[in-house]
């Protein structure tokens, strides 16, 4: 029994260590799990990014390119222009060579041609400078071009190699997802074992404590019957005055046996005595390894138990967390939405303008814009026109701008692609938040350019030489402009 005892509690504390094992792989596979979403939401959040500057990369691409053309064209035309002057020019020396030849009634028209000639060649010289001007717009274009294809390249290398990335997380992500279920049952088998063998234990350890019961019982008996027995012994030789061996040589053994009542109390005692050699040796360190097992026991359900409460107050706090998230989200949309529609009105001169959640139930749906300028029907953003869609781009980026204002604020052509009245509206908006915020446009329309009260332009007064000039304007009735161009 105790040699079970034993191999019980070896089990159980076997059982035990497994478990920690277990518990202690299963921790980390939850925590190279965790990493793993995370690496894989972070590389998620820079693919999306990555992509949405591809499409910025493009769209600069092909505006680039457009440039380029005109650059060409115009380069093409300034040197038809050239070529012309120049027929011109040397038809002009002809005629100026056929003068010098004449008399002297065409002195005048000699004169005049010498003139003609004179302003051709300045003309020539302008023309050169400015084809210059254009040879270096181009090359600067060119490179440009360059740069923004070297860099879509670049991005689409990063693209593949995120994507490579977020690959090998899906698979480490589902290996570790294996890995967990794994432990989670391993985890379970060892418990169970855990349980079987603390129930074989608490059996042991009852039957033991009974066999000992039966031992001291037999032990009490035992020496009540020796007792007993030097009584009666004694009592006997009192009464006969004589020994025993007197005594058994006046009776036979089998007559003195047979009426003998010790003999089955000899015989149970037989028995007793047997039984308590068939115990054999009894462990003394048995109960004492059992109390180090329950102890063990209990230390790791308190430690399962404390981490039970963390998980639900991780969860609980990521639970508060969403909920506040979700209320700044659709309080900021709330606000935004409201600047949106009334700056949208107040660059279209009227209409409507709004925001929509995809699902209402889901702020992480996504978000649909409708518009209806003046005069047409509502519909969705990307069915305007080219600058219609700029305007209300413009119009949500000052209803952002306005939610969260700054000092500062830089616009770069912004009203490129809006028409004069257009322009107009945009203006009055920039002169009414300019009294909280200074703006520095970069533009080329001169609309735009007369509502400053600081102009810096960059000029090219030789080829190849920019040089920045800067003019002041006097207007003290709105607060300070600055314009680039």
């Amino acid at each position: 029994m105790d040699e079970e005892f034993r191999s019980l509690t070896a089990s159980q504390i076997e059982a035990e260590k497994k478990m920690v094992l277990a518990e202690e792989k299963m921790r980390q596979a939850r925590e190279g799990y965790d990493r793993a979403e995370e690496r894989l939401r972070t590389l998620q959040h820079e693919l999306a990014a990555l992509e949405n500057e591809r499409r910025d990369i493009q769209a600069r691409l092909a505006q680039l390119r457009a440039q380029l053309e005109a650059a060409v064209t115009q380069q093409a035309e300034r040197e038809d222009e050239i070529q012309r002057k120049t027929s011109l020019l040397r038809e002009i020396r002809t005629q100026l060579d056929q003068g010098a030849q004449e008399s002297v009634e065409v002195q005048g028209r000699t004169t005049a041609l010498e003139e003609r000639s004179l302003a051709a060649e300045a003309e020539q010289r302008r023309l050169t400078i400015q084809v210059d001007e254009v040879r270096a717009r181009l090359a600067h274009i060119v490179g440009q071009i360059t740069g923004w294809l070297d860099e879509q390249n670049q991005r689409a290398t990063e693209v593949q190699t995120l994507e490579g990335c977020l690959g090998e997380l899906e698979t480490a992500q589902h290996t570790a997802r294996e890995q967990l279920r794994s432990l989670e049952q391993e985890f379970q088998g060892v418990r169970a074992r855990r349980d079987e063998l603390a129930a074989r234990v608490d059996a042991a350890r009852g039957e033991l404590d009974l066999l000992r019961d039966q031992r001291s019982q037999a032990g009490v008996a035992l020496a009540r019957a020796e007792s007993d027995y030097s009584h009666q012994v004694q009592q006997c030789r009192d009464e006969l005055n004589t020994e025993p061996a007197n005594l058994l040589s006046e009776f036979p053994p089998d007559a003195v046996l047979a009426g003998d009542a010790l003999q089955a109390e000899e015989a149970e005692l037989g028995q007793i005595k047997t039984r308590i050699e068939n115990l054999g040796a009894v462990n003394m360190m048995a109960l004492e390894e059992l109390q180090e097992a329950e102890e063990r026991l209990t230390f790791l359900d308190t430690q399962r138990q404390d981490l039970l409460a963390s998980i639900e107050d991780t969860t609980q706090a990521i639970r508060e967390i969403d909920q506040v998230s979700r209320l700044q989200f659709l309080e900021a949309f709330k606000a935004i939405n409201g600047y949106f529609a009334e700056t949208f009105r107040t660059l279209f001169g009227g209409g409507i303008g709004e925001m929509r959640l995809a699902d209402e139930a889901d702020p992480d749906s996504g978000i649909d814009i409708a518009a209806q300028p003046p005069g047409k029907r509502l519909q969705n953003v990307l069915l305007l026109s080219g600058g219609e869609k700029a305007l209300a781009a413009l119009a949500l980026l000052i209803a952002i701008f306005r939610y969260t204002p700054s000092p500062f604020c830089i616009l770069d052509e912004v009203d490129a692609p809006l028409d004069e009245s257009n322009v107009d509206r945009f203006i009055r908006l920039v002169q009414h938040m300019s009294r909280h915020t200074q703006f520095i446009l970069i533009t080329h329309n001169k609309r735009t350019m007369e509502m400053a009260q600081i102009l810096y332009g960059v000029t090219m007064e030789e080829p190849g030489v920019s040089k920045l000039v800067s003019v002041r304007f006097e207007e003290l009735a709105r607060q300070p402009v600055a314009v680039g161009a």
